[in-house]
Formats: structure tokens, sequence, C-alpha cells
């Protein structure tokens, strides 16, 4: 994690200026927390960011103790650059974990907003079994689920936040279980091949039709983007007599005399 550096002010021209669909506010013990997730945004379309996640680092400088305006500064840059945010969040347990989300910086897509109201689930047809577990039978495409990569067909889910499925009375109960508000994180227990493993999915509007579209576009996107190195800055300080000596016998290169140095810039995030 590199040192608390000084947020760099937003360019006045060049490329489009985008974020990453969230908004952010602090909370009462001063951290800078995520308050909203846009759908249709880069933060819905990671499947990995969540309301009430704690924003530790953008592009590993740790940006605790700054102002929301400063972290809007290195989150906003140029459209289609990736960036990186480490968050934290508290698991069901009350452990905290932290977590590193690679984004793409790019304006949401026009989203319905009646589409994310209300508690949603996580786009699966579960049967109950006799020991009562939830094995999967089907996963709606476009769903949380789905997009998350980490449930499969015949996976047995034993434990929602913490809560036994065998302890859970009428089959009808468990979907209310799985249900909650939009972009919220839900700890599942799931059973496969005999193995258990602990999945946490954030709960994400179902995608239908052009927006699926856009979010395998997006994915697509974001596998391909490179970020270029920052070009080599010279340090007038770097003094190496060797270099100086052959630069002199050199007539050719008698303009340089000292060392080309590449430095690590870290780039305008916001």
């Amino acid at each position: 994690m590199l040192p608390l550096q000084e947020a760099p002010s937003p360019p006045t021209s060049g490329p489009k200026q985008c974020g990453i669909g969230c908004n952010i506010n602090t909370n009462e013990h001063g951290e800078l927390f995520v308050t909203k997730v846009i759908p249709g945004g880069p933060a819905a379309f990671s499947c990995n960011v969540a309301v009430e996640d704690v924003i530790l680092c953008v592009d590993g400088v740790s940006v605790v103790g700054e102002t929301v305006d400063d972290v809007k500064r290195r989150i906003v840059g140029p459209e289609g650059i990736p960036i990186e945010v480490t968050l934290r969040h508290k698991r069901h347990s009350g452990e905290v974990k932290e977590h590193v989300v690679r984004l793409l910086r790019q304006p949401p897509v026009p989203f319905p907003e009646r589409l994310s109201e209300g508690p949603i689930g996580l786009g699966l047809d579960l049967e109950r079994m006799d020991d009562g577990s939830l094995v999967v039978r089907k996963l709606q495409n476009g769903g949380a689920a789905s997009l998350s990569n980490q449930i499969r067909v015949g996976d047995k889910i034993v434990l929602v936040d913490g809560i036994r499925m065998n302890d859970v009375g009428q089959p009808r109960d468990f979907s209310s279980i799985l249900k909650g508000r939009p972009f919220s994180r839900v700890s599942l227990g799931i059973v496969s091949n005999g193995i258990l493993r602990n999945v946490e999915i954030v709960r994400t509007v179902v995608l239908m039709g052009e927006f699926l579209i856009k979010f395998n576009s997006y994915q697509s996107a974001l596998n391909h983007a490179i970020v270029e190195p920052p070009p080599p800055r010279r340090d007038p300080a770097v003094f190496i007599p060797e270099l100086f000596q052959k630069h002199e016998k050199s007539p050719a290169n008698s303009s340089s005399y000292g060392l080309d140095v590449s430095i690590g810039i870290v780039g305008s995030l916001q």
C-alpha cells in the first residue's frame, strides 16, 4: 500500500472524464464508504461492489483520511482507463475482509430505476431437500449468481448469512432469506462435490436483453484494457560520472549528461 499522496486535479481538457458508477460519503467513523451503486455502471458490472463497502485505496494509494472530494478526484479519469479500488466490508460473522476490484472507467448504461427497486434475489431456481439444504436446479441468465460465476447447477446451499438451511421451517421461507436490498452482499455456505466452501455474492439487478449485451461488452473491454507505463522522466539529481565521461567523448550525445529514470506515477483517478 503506497503512502497517502495529494489527490491530483482533474484535467480541464482532453479525453472524456468518467467515474465508476457509485456514490460515496463518510460514515460516523469518518470512513469513506459506498452509499449507492448505480445500475449499469462499472461498479455494478463488477458484481463485487456493495453498498456500505469502505474505500481504502485507489490504485494502491491510501485514501484513509481524505475527503470525499479528494477521492472523487482520484477516481474520475479518462474514459476507458482501468482503475483498482481496495474495499473493506464486514461479513455476517463480524469478520472484516478486504478485496481489490478492477474496474474500467465509463459512463453508466442508462437503466430503468424501477428494475432496481425493492428486494432482489440471486437469480436461482432451488429445490428443498430432505436434509434442509437447497439444491441449485437452474441459474437465471443475467442474475447475480450467474454473473458472479461462483455457483453451479447441482451445488447445495447449506448456509445463508450464517443461518443453517435445515433450521428454516417452511420451504417458502428460504426465498425471503436469499432476497435483500439491491447491491447488498450475502454470504453463502455451498457444498460442491462434498466440499464446503464460502461464497460472497452481491445482489445485482437482473440483466436482460441489451443490458446483458452491454455487460458482456464491458467485461471484454476490461479484460483487454492495458495501462501504458508512464514515459521516462529525467531526474537532474541523478548523476553518474562514467555516463558523463562517455557522453563527453561523443559530440552527438553532448546534450545528455544525466540518466533517464523511469518513475512510477499514480494516475489521475478522479
